[in-house]
């Protein structure tokens, strides 16, 4: 289901503070999901009236564990703006 490809609801840094005052929520998310995904899963499930957005890909970085290379998890940095009258259920702001 959808509920598997949101990984960490909602980013709390400096940055990401300033745009929840401008009602912009920052979500990291499974890279496959496109913004027809991410608005048909807020808007039915958590009914969620979305304005705009906005979707990056995050580059991966290396890991090293003793000889062996790896890489990390392929993310999708996901910016989501909601209209001035509807709130973020309470599941996504907790730390």
């Amino acid at each position: 289901m959808l509920f598997d490809f949101v990984f960490k609801p909602v980013l709390f840094t400096e940055k990401t503070t300033h745009l929840m005052e401008n009602q912009k929520y920052v979500f990291l998310i499974n890279q496959r999901l496109t913004k027809t995904h991410i608005k048909y899963f807020f808007e039915k499930f958590y009914k969620i009236q979305i304005i705009k957005i906005n979707t990056t890909n995050i580059s991966r970085k290396k890991l090293q564990i003793l000889n062996i290379q790896n890489y990390r998890k392929l993310y999708k940095r996901c910016i989501i703006t909601i209209s001035q009258n509807t709130l973020l259920p309470s599941i996504f702001l907790t730390k």
